[in-house]
């Protein structure tokens, strides 16, 4: 809901009144799940209820802890904690102490063996009574669906976006209803595997198990959701038309994009994902290679991808990890990590908004490739530093010497390829941020040694026509480097060598003359001129020879010219007046062009 700043009024039921009628003219601009309290970019951290760590003693640093988790009675329908290792009382008194200290404790739904079946409304009804009372005794923040085996099965989808299975809405009401019972502030989040996400581009659900299943459940709540951090670990990451392979930074960055952009699903055919905010996407990975069953990478992997995503998008949410508790017992190592990206995007300086992004260039040796990259900010001073790297990602790399402005001229002296990227730098004091532009390439070619040969992509065909009829000859031809013209032959025989160049015939169509009968050959002589070529600057290639063949002009039988101006013809009788036949419609009509009863066949 948008807020607006009122001075003090008497009365406070002038105020409402007042208030009321600014919302009833003014659009609603903050979603219902941008919650207002939460910071731009944050870490997450899964905290296991069954381990050693109380929840006092987690690191104030993560800014939302999940808790792991709301398993489901043997019913399979109410909602319960399990495997809790401290007592109620302590427990409560511990979520009240962090969100003293400005954290979110939410709870994880489902995990690996919390199995929930919703067949009916009474079950939906069941379950969801079992989350209120859950929330209302010990103060959760928000729910984390986190479904994983047989529910994932039962909320397969079966047909478009729209539709999906009555598992599938029952948990969606479910969510809108606390939303709403709860108000703007609580907090919607989901934490899928990422074939049930992502993995609906590439096969969906109906002919790639339960691939996209996840898909629907969003679709139906992103209205509501706060943010999704997709688990890109336990499941082989290989997604070709993005580039994404392995667990690497790359990945995380482009599975992350995918959610942002949006995607077009493969099953059933026809049925697309629309892209979500930035500030409802983070990414979820391991914080150890002992915390999840496979998919660990590097934290500088996690560092990087973090960094590129928020350089992008200024408002994504951050990174969550599984878990805290195994982090806690690596010196907060991943923890660490993502607060110093967090803290390098939140200095208080505006970070850069890059209005124009550098592009992609192709030129020949000794050419001009200048890059551009065009930003601005409301207050500071840009500075500009462009790098080269091996590869076209925008991290890493050598920083230019003297590549300080904001047009680079790359080298072009010898040939390859080169990429580029600039780091635009606002500075306010002695403090900065940064933001970094789209990676490029510089692509030189070697010149050309000699002019290329043209390439005949239409030939000319033999022509038929009586005397004074058109017999043009065309000839089509490209190449990609230079300039073509043309000449066309006449000769003796259908040979495409020799013959006399026909005067003022330098056109790629060509009007052969038609005015006497007979049959004459002609082809054309295609030439392309390139001056930058090194050595032979021209290059041609002769079409087809064709036929031209001109009949004289056969006259209609039986009559070969009109009878005497009075004479009758019998219907049907044909004339040839002035290159054109006329028809008698009528017995024993006198010929005369044009009138009564005589009519051009």
């Amino acid at each position: 809901m948008t807020l607006f700043k009122k001075s003090k009024m008497r009365h406070v039921l002038a105020m409402l009144l007042v208030f009321a009628v600014i919302l009833s003219v003014f659009p609603v601009s903050v979603p219902v799940s941008a919650v207002s309290n939460l910071p731009r970019n944050i870490a997450i951290g899964y905290w296991e209820n069954w381990g050693t760590i109380p929840l006092r003693d987690v690191d104030p640093r993560w800014d939302v802890v999940n808790i792991s988790f709301a398993i489901t009675d043997s019913s399979n329908r109410v909602a319960i904690l399990s495997w809790m290792r401290f007592p109620d009382a302590e427990f409560m008194a511990d979520i009240k102490f962090c969100q003293a200290r400005g954290q979110k404790i939410v709870l994880s739904l489902g995990g690996e063996t919390g199995h929930v079946v919703l067949n009916s409304l009474a079950d939906r009804d069941i379950y969801y009574n079992s989350l209120v009372a859950l929330i209302d005794k010990y103060g959760f923040d928000g729910v984390d669906v986190d479904f994983e085996g047989q529910t994932l099965r039962d909320m397969k989808p079966t047909d478009t976006l729209a539709g999906g299975t009555a598992m599938t809405n029952h948990i969606a009401d479910i969510l809108h209803r606390l939303k709403t019972k709860y108000g703007p502030n609580f907090m919607i989040t989901m934490a899928p595997e990422h074939p049930y996400v992502q993995e609906g581009s590439l096969n969906g659900w109906a002919t790639g198990g339960y691939r996209g299943t996840y898909l629907p459940l969003i679709d139906k709540c992103r209205d509501i959701i706060t943010f999704i951090h997709p688990q890109y670990y336990n499941n082989p990451i290989n997604y070709p038309a993005i580039g994404a392979h392995g667990y690497n930074a790359n990945s995380y960055y482009r599975l992350s994009k995918m959610l942002i952009t949006g995607f077009q699903t493969t099953d059933p055919v026809g049925s697309y994902f629309a892209g979500l905010r930035p500030d409802q996407v983070a990414f979820g990975v391991p914080c150890a290679s002992s915390a999840a069953g496979s998919g660990f990478s590097s934290i500088n992997d996690y560092s990087q991808a973090l960094d590129m995503l928020i350089q992008e998008y200024p408002t994504f949410r951050g990174a969550m990890t599984w878990s805290l508790n195994i982090d806690a017992g690596q010196n907060y190592a991943f923890l660490n990590a993502m607060k110093n990206v967090i803290a390098k995007y939140n200095t208080g300086v505006a970070i850069p908004n890059i209005t124009g992004q550098p592009t992609d260039r192709t030129v020949t040796i000794g050419g001009t490739a200048a890059l551009s990259v065009t930003a601005n900010v409301p207050s500071g001073t840009l500075s500009y530093q462009w790098f080269q790297n091996t590869s076209k990602t925008n991290t890493g790399g050598t920083a230019i010497s003297g590549a300080t402005s904001a047009t680079y001229n790359a080298p072009t002296s010898a040939a390859g390829t080169r990429h580029y990227y600039c780091v635009v730098t606002n500075t306010v004091g002695n403090q900065t941020a940064t933001a970094r532009s789209n990676a490029v390439s510089v692509v030189v070619n070697a010149q050309t040694v000699n002019a290329q040969t043209p390439n005949i992509t239409g030939q000319p065909t033999d022509r038929t026509v009586t005397i004074g009829g058109t017999a043009a000859l065309t000839v089509t031809a490209n190449v990609s480097q230079g300039t073509l013209s043309y000449q066309w032959y006449s000769v003796s025989s259908k040979v495409n060598t020799g013959g006399t160049a026909i005067s003022g015939a330098t056109g790629a169509t060509y009007n052969a003359p038609t005015s006497t009968a007979g049959t004459r050959y002609y082809y054309c002589v295609v030439t392309n001129t390139d001056n930058s070529a090194i050595g032979n600057k021209t290059a041609a290639a002769a079409s087809n020879a064709v036929s031209v063949t001109v009949n004289n002009q056969t006259l209609p039988p039986p009559w070969v010219q009109p009878f005497g101006g009075h004479d009758a013809y019998p219907m049907g009788a044909e004339v040839l007046y002035n290159g054109q036949v006329w028809v008698s419609n009528i017995n024993g009509n006198v010929w005369a062009p044009g009138v009564y009863g005589w009519s051009l066949k």
